[in-house]
């Protein structure tokens, strides 16, 4: 029996990190002559869910909000658009992913509203060796209170905020890997860029099999 219940959803998009491996600011960086990570990823959940916000720097297209406890990571993120969601759930994006396509944003927030009942949290999975992919995930409004216990506890890793028992997973295999390719150090920058153009502009689908990233 699947739960029924589906509470509102809002994008979010993380934008707050300071790239420090990258050595500039991955959130402004572009391919070609395409719009920068920032605008490109708000657009892309745009295409999803009816609202979206950025947490962690202002946004002059949309609304933007400031971390509620700024060098806390991912987790002070997300603590903070689950509080302002206000009973929401969030799909949450990091703004590092030039190969995320729509359909699998697609895929993860449907397998979130089918989810079965004690799962709060719905999040992409590695088949090959069971990596998680807990900055492209939904997190449900009752996670609010275990990532604000982690906040005071200083416990910053975002997949260890929900118990494994409330998480529902969706593996994916090599073919598509090539969504989850983030850019964290100069040399995925570099990846990305001969990546592009060596598929000879954006416009196409992205490779099938991509190194994920660390």
């Amino acid at each position: 029996e699947q739960n029924s219940f589906a509470p509102r959803l809002i994008g979010v998009l993380l934008a707050g990190g300071k790239s420090s491996r990258l050595g500039q600011d991955k959130a402004l960086l572009r391919f070609g002559s395409g719009a920068d990570m920032l605008t490109r990823t708000v657009e892309l959940l745009g295409g999803v869910v009816d609202s979206v916000v950025v947490v962690g720097r202002p946004y002059p297209n949309g609304i933007g909000i400031t971390d509620l406890a700024p060098g806390l990571g991912p987790v002070g993120g997300i603590a903070t658009a689950l509080t302002y969601a206000t009973g929401a759930a969030c799909l949450v994006l990091s703004c590092d992913l030039p190969f995320m396509p729509r359909d699998v944003l697609v895929r993860l927030v449907a397998a979130y509203r089918g989810r079965p009942p004690g799962k709060t949290v719905c999040l992409y999975r590695r088949a090959s060796d069971g990596r998680e992919e807990s900055l492209v995930a939904v997190y449900g409004p009752e996670t609010l209170s275990a990532f604000r216990r982690c906040m005071d506890e200083g416990l910053l890793k975002v997949g260890r905020v929900v118990p494994e028992a409330e998480k529902f997973h969706l593996d994916y295999d090599e073919t598509d890997a090539a969504a989850f390719f983030n850019i964290n150090r100069p040399d995925d920058l570099e990846e990305a860029r001969r990546i592009i153009t060596a598929r000879n502009g954006e416009g196409g689908p992205p490779p099938p099999a991509l190194p994920t990233g660390e």
